[in-house]
């Protein structure tokens, strides 16, 4: 018999878990855990415990430190939702989950104590292990900004599923990062940490969905990150997280080729991403769904936005910058457009945009990523 807070439960604790690590691993897991697999696996090993969930399509798997753990316990299939709520709701330092009969546990948390349900866990879905092709380690926190500075050009509602994802693909020096709705493109690259493995086959690519590069994003952090990669498999790996997801099939656009195609010369003008924002959201206010261009004209060490939209108004403004030549262009684009870039950026990152006529599309251009947008009809 245990004996916890007053209260009395008929078996030892199988796994004692810390509550900060279940604070980390729940909101994420719960991501997963919904509709039809609406439960965590909880798993032991002789090192810790692992905590797993899955939508049938992305496995996300915590790997964490207990202060007690049985190996040789069956995995238990709880209900991601309510643990969650417990854990949310305790001020306690671990969290006790004991078996007391089948097909329910006891949840000890400080000086509450909860019976739930278990699931068989024959239920919880298996991903199958595909051949990898070609594993990249990079710096975590570099791959979650170059996510961040993507995903948002990605069209989830596009006949071309391809679209709907981020395209990665790898060089003897590089992972690549790339995603576009054919109206705007972006691109990031990021240094591989060396070094390369001697026996590295070039690997064409495969395409990550929009949701689970989400979710990558948020378990990147602190280590470095193996990217896993096969035309069947995506696997992220860092620190505590292993992330496993089904590539969209399809035929991915040439991104590069679009800079490759833009010709010569530009008009480049700098500033940074806060300033660049604000002015875009200040020109956005004379907008409407089916008036939303605005009019960027790059003058002589200025950018001067304009817009106009029936029964609203009109809007100007501008916003000094430095320019490279002191030629005067007007360039029609969907100022929401530039900003979901921005956003992506560091306030004060610089960021230079490439400009050469009406119509042509603009470049902007921060460290080592790019966003491509094209001009819009002058008509609306």
């Amino acid at each position: 018999m245990a004996k916890k807070q007053g209260k009395t439960v008929s078996a030892a604790p199988i796994c004692s878990i810390r509550t900060a690590d279940l604070r980390v691993a729940l909101p994420i897991l719960g991501s997963l855990a919904k509709g039809k697999t609406p439960w965590v696996l909880l798993s032991g090993t002789p090192f810790g415990h692992v905590l797993r969930a899955t939508d049938g399509h992305t496995w996300a798997s915590y790997r964490g430190d207990v202060v007690q753990c049985d190996d040789r316990v069956d995995p238990l299939l709880l209900d991601c939702e309510r643990l969650r709520q417990i854990v949310d709701r305790t001020s306690a330092d671990s969290v006790e989950i004991i078996i007391e009969e089948e097909g329910s546990v006891v949840v000890l948390a400080g000086t509450a104590q909860y019976t739930l349900g278990t699931a068989k866990p024959d239920l919880f879905p298996q991903e199958t292990i595909h051949e990898v092709s070609d594993v990249a380690c990079v710096p975590s926190v570099v791959l979650a900004d170059a996510i961040n500075r993507t995903q948002f050009a990605c069209d989830p509602g596009s006949v071309r599923y391809a679209l709907g994802g981020l395209h990665l693909q790898t060089t003897a020096d590089d992972l690549i990062i790339e995603a576009t709705d054919t109206r705007r493109a972006a691109r990031s690259i990021i240094a591989r940490v060396p070094p390369v493995p001697k026996n590295w086959l070039s690997f064409e690519g495969a395409v990550l969905p929009q949701a689970p590069a989400r979710l990558a994003a948020r378990i990147l952090g602190g280590d470095n990150a193996n990217v896993s990669l096969s035309a069947k498999q995506i696997a992220i790996e860092c620190g505590q997280w292993v992330m496993v997801t089904t590539p969209i099939e399809g035929r991915f656009p040439d991104v590069g080729g679009l800079i490759d195609n833009l010709g010569e010369p530009a008009k480049v003008s700098t500033s940074d991403a806060s300033s660049l924002l604000s002015l875009c959201r200040q020109a956005s206010i004379c907008t409407t769904e089916d008036s939303r261009g605005v009019d960027f004209v790059f003058g002589h060490d200025v950018i001067t936005c304009r817009s106009t939209a029936p029964d609203i108004g009109e809007s100007e403004i501008s916003l000094p910058c430095t320019t490279s030549t002191p030629d005067s262009i007007t360039v029609r684009v969907d100022a929401a457009y530039v900003s979901d870039y921005l956003k992506a950026l560091a306030p004060a990152a610089e960021v230079a945009i490439e400009v050469r006529d009406a119509d042509t599309a603009i470049v902007l251009r921060s460290g080592p990523s790019w966003c491509l947008v094209m001009p819009m009809s002058r008509d609306r």
